[in-house]
């Protein structure tokens, strides 16, 4: 077992980003897997960029670059086309599922294709999916989302 002050644990997670930036999609299924693996669609759709407006109605946006994420994650999600046509490629490879739940239409995914990553770095994954569950939910009860 690594620990989190073994400097291999940083050489880990670096070639988990390197090989994140040459595919971004590659991403998706461990970030799904992260989030449960039942994961909301308005959850990436809020996670791509978001027009907030405070109390004194100034209006502003917020990108993924204000988000705490990794580069090949900003990446993905600052270009909603490219995301979009990502996730597409995924469930036409059925490598994740869309279903619904209460009304909602969700992706599924607990493929081994996402449990392998996710588990060789297992709290890179879980950071970076809190990190999208914090950006796309406001932090700040005066701020809200148009």
């Amino acid at each position: 077992m690594i620990r989190a002050s073994d400097p291999r644990r940083l050489d880990s997670q670096e070639s988990v980003c390197r090989s994140m930036i040459a595919s971004p999609e590659k991403s998706i299924p461990p970030l799904l897997y992260a989030m449960g693996g039942h994961t909301p669609k308005f959850m990436l759709e809020r996670a791509i960029s978001q027009l907030r407006r405070t109390r004194l109605d100034i209006i502003y946006e917020t990108t993924p670059q204000n988000a705490g994420l990794h580069a090949h994650l900003r990446d993905l999600l600052s270009d909603g086309r490219t995301l979009w046509q990502a996730v597409e490629r995924l469930v036409a490879l059925s490598v994740i599922g869309v279903g619904e739940s209460d009304g909602m239409e969700i992706y599924v995914c607990g493929r081994e294709s996402a449990q392998f990553p996710y588990v060789q770095n297992r709290s890179y994954w879980t950071h970076q999916a809190f990190e999208i569950f914090c950006y796309a939910y406001s932090r700040n009860r005066t701020e809200y989302l148009l």
